[in-house]
């Protein structure tokens, strides 16, 4: 069994770890320099009704022609059955084979200890870009049939502009829940600050923010369902949702990347470093058609074009940025042979933390977590 990749010994991990760290400063705006040249577009795909859409209103009942007996009227055929997706999915073929290794798009299991086939979720590294070989991101693909998502507000993020009206849950906002400790798999990083973009975010009917018009909404439904779609497209469906997180617009929203994108050099929407640096390290997180398959995208150096682009590549048919900056982006496996359970194996390098966080210690800031259905 192929061992999984530690990217910190990496060349690419080296330099991106001499780069100046970097603070999320949506407001400032990013530089202003030209794009890069977007990838070609492939053909549109056929594209599954998502998961949870109403169905059409029903048309009056079909009657028979006067005079016709009742016995030869039509019987209706059942509908379709939505395609259904395998896992692991599909091997991917690299973006831009010059940079490519040659492990680009070749899944592994999470944990390595697991097979192949018996694995809830799989790994795979991609070289985004067509000249600079150190960008390097990290595509997670998670089974939604065996495995629940759940978000948890952090202690501070995202204090919104109802807070004052949130009472706290026994044990507090920042951490796995108690009962679910033992089944927990896996956690990574939630989205902006509340002041970097005055998003909208709900869990167990209570808002923390008035959601907001123009952002692409992580909807977790009651049901195990999510979706990804921006605000107008859900808005209507709060009330069958456990929980929600608001991110900046959708980076790909139905197989199509976001057309706003190719100007992210010249907008505030997507988030930049302090120096208006666009390449810098970024999540996402998307679903493929059928809703089967969820994937936690993450890179270093790359530009949200660039993140969604791959997002897409991959098979994410909708797709929402999360977190940005050096600190705020994070992905870890839960150790559960310790106790209590402790945060154990991540893929991003040169992170600073406590293996306690979430699981034991409070976090400030928001985060998704994954536990065993």
């Amino acid at each position: 069994m192929r061992a999984l990749p530690v990217l910190a010994a990496l060349p690419w991990a080296r330099a991106a770890g001499r780069a100046a760290r970097v603070t999320l400063a949506v407001a400032l705006g990013a530089a202003c320099h030209t794009p890069p040249a977007p990838l070609p577009q492939p053909p549109p795909r056929a594209i599954a009704t998502p998961p949870g859409a109403p169905a059409p209103a029903p048309g009056p009942p079909a009657t028979a022609a006067p005079g016709a007996s009742s016995a030869t009227a039509p019987v209706p055929e059942p509908p379709p059955e939505r395609p259904r997706a395998t896992f692991p999915p599909a091997s991917v073929p690299p973006i831009f084979p010059p940079t490519a290794k040659p492990d680009d798009g070749t899944w592994s299991p999470l944990p390595q200890t697991t097979s192949l086939a018996e694995a809830r979720m799989v790994m795979t590294t991609f070289h985004p870009d067509a000249t600079r070989w150190y960008v390097t991101a990290v595509v997670v693909a998670l089974d939604l049939e065996r495995v629940a998502l759940r978000w948890v507000p952090g202690t501070e993020e995202p204090k919104g502009d109802l807070w004052a009206s949130v009472v706290p849950p026994p044990g507090g906002f920042g951490i796995v829940p108690e009962d679910e400790r033992a089944r927990a798999i896996a956690i990574f990083n939630g989205g902006f600050m509340f002041r970097h973009g005055r998003f909208g975010a709900m869990v167990g009917g209570t808002a923390f923010a008035t959601p907001a018009v123009d952002a692409c909404t992580v909807a977790l439904y009651a049901d195990g369902r999510v979706r990804v779609r921006s605000h107008p497209v859900l808005e209507g469906q709060v009330g069958q949702m456990a929980s929600y997180r608001q991110t900046p617009p959708c980076l790909v929203e139905q197989g199509v990347v976001n057309p706003r994108l190719p100007t992210e050099h010249a907008t505030r929407l997507w988030g930049a470093s302090q120096e208006g640096n666009r390449e810098v390290r970024r999540s996402a997180l998307g679903v493929d058609p059928t809703g089967r398959i969820l994937y936690f995208g993450w890179g270093d150096a790359i530009t949200a074009t660039r993140l969604a682009e791959l997002m897409r590549h991959v098979g994410a048919v909708d797709s929402a940025q999360l977190d940005i900056n050096y600190s705020y982006t994070r992905f870890f496996l839960v150790d559960r042979s310790r106790e209590p359970p402790q945060l154990g194996y991540t893929f991003v390098p040169k992170l600073e933390y406590s293996n306690k966080l979430y699981l034991s210690r409070h976090a400030t800031r928001d985060f998704f977590y994954v536990t065993e259905r």
